[in-house]
């Protein structure tokens, strides 16, 4: 899974949970256009990795990066400012 964090998706999702602090997966969703189970797989693929955190809450499950994921969705969330800028 470690090369997958640079395929769109992964990436999108990382990004995302790094600037919004903390989400749900039907947030995730719909800030990524990604399909619901298609956004689980990559959620449960990344807190193998250690690049996120899932804690359930009722029904919903609140997805946040850990200190790993923080720092590699930084990097990510520059390197996608670079390129909006060309």
């Amino acid at each position: 899974m470690k090369e997958k964090v640079y395929f769109k998706v992964p990436r999108r999702i990382l990004v995302t949970l790094y600037r919004n602090k903390e989400m749900y997966g039907l947030e995730l969703k719909k800030k990524t256009n990604v399909t619901p189970s298609h956004v689980i797989d990559i959620l449960q693929e990344l807190e193998e990795i250690d690049l996120i955190e899932r804690e359930k809450n009722s029904r919903k499950v609140m997805n946040t990066l850990t200190e790993k994921g923080e720092r590699i969705a930084e990097h990510l969330n520059e390197i996608d400012k670079i390129l909006d800028e060309g």
